[in-house]
């Protein structure tokens, strides 16, 4: 639920201005107050704001309760060598490709969610799902055996898939539908201009 309430969210503040600016056209304050926010703007504050609120959760786990608690390092008996130790410099060269991919998808999302909405995502979010189980069988599934295609796998692929379908149909005739109305009314438009211009020449 917080995670649609999220999407939903991020594309009134994506798209609050499109739906007013025809209403606060003439009215400067009001349409300085929903001037439109940038995907990468928002993706960047939110960003900013999860890295704090992380930070001082992790902070205060580890100020409290340590890094891990009594008994789980009573039961730490994984071997350390060499070869499985982490330098400092593979740690960085790590993090600095993590935050480069995070960020990119963060900006690829919230630029989805500003062209194609909160349904539109959520349902590529379904796509994306079903390419990750699809990609997990065929490469892992002679490494462990929970990666395997399922019928209840296969099931809910299916389901997913008749889904995004069934809104992919529904969605573009209702867009053909918009179109075919406002086309009449653009040439309605045009023809009162042309007119109006007849009448004052």
């Amino acid at each position: 639920v917080l995670h649609s309430g999220f999407f939903v969210l991020s594309e009134i503040s994506l798209r609050r201005s499109d739906n007013r600016d025809s209403n606060s056209s003439n009215n400067s304050t009001s349409s300085l107050s929903v001037a439109p926010i940038s995907p990468p703007l928002l993706s960047c504050c939110l960003g900013c704001i999860e890295t704090i609120c992380m930070t001082l959760w992790i902070s205060l786990g580890v100020a409290f309760w340590g890094f891990q608690g009594e008994e789980e390092q009573q039961h730490l008996t994984i071997p350390t060598t060499s070869s499985s130790t982490c330098s400092m410099v593979d740690f960085i060269k790590g993090f600095v490709m993590l935050l480069l991919v995070d960020a990119v998808h963060a900006g690829a999302f919230f630029l989805l969610l500003e062209k194609i909405g909160a349904v539109g995502s959520a349902l590529m979010k379904g796509i994306q799902a079903v390419a990750v189980v699809i990609l997990s069988a065929i490469f892992f599934c002679n490494v462990e055996d929970a990666q395997c295609l399922t019928p209840q796998k296969a099931a809910s692929l299916m389901l997913v898939l008749t889904g995004v379908m069934c809104y992919a149909i529904g969605s573009s005739r209702a867009t053909t539908t918009i179109r075919s109305i406002q086309i009449p009314q653009q040439q309605q438009h045009v023809s009162s201009k042309e007119m109006d211009s007849l009448l004052l020449s």
